[in-house]
């Protein structure tokens, strides 16, 4: 441990807030979302997470987590769903690179429909889906927000 002299006097610290901004959230709170899109430990990485906010976005969606993006600060406390967080009933629920442990399938047991798109076959989270996709998110999801992208766009032009 090395000691570094600091000369700061007192009216050096003081902080003087001069405003606070707060933005109403875009889409409603994942507990009472009518669409959620939600990622687990198998989306590997921060840059990775953003495809899972990039698909929410074009879906007008709320992003829920697992408790592993959540520890690892991809997504923070109040986007977890499961056991210790969040139980969600959704008109839809797409749960990506999720694996389908107990403590989050009970968070989402009640949605009234469940997509899991997941490259492992045999993930838990198929046994309760409605609809379950066997890819690689990595791959597939692009291709979604183009599609779904594509879609609104016509919509709203019609």
């Amino acid at each position: 441990m090395v000691k570094i002299p600091v000369d700061l006097k007192r009216e050096d610290l003081n902080i003087k807030i001069l405003d606070v901004i707060t933005e109403a959230p875009r889409v409603a709170p994942i507990g009472t979302a009518d669409v959620v899109v939600a990622g687990g430990w198998g989306v590997g990485s921060i840059d990775n997470w953003r495809l899972i906010e990039e698909l929410a976005r074009s879906m007008g969606a709320a992003v829920g987590a697992t408790r592993p993006p959540v520890d690892e600060k991809w997504a923070s406390e109040d986007q977890l769903i499961g056991q210790s967080g969040k139980t969600v009933r959704p008109r839809l629920y797409i749960g990506i690179a999720i694996s389908g442990a107990m403590q989050h399938l009970v968070g989402v047991q009640d949605s009234k429909v469940l997509v899991a798109i997941n490259r492992d076959p045999n993930a838990p989270i198929f046994k309760i889906a409605d609809f379950g996709i066997v890819a690689d998110f990595r791959e597939f999801v692009p291709t979604l927000v183009e599609q779904i992208t594509k879609l609104r766009s016509t919509k709203d032009t019609s």
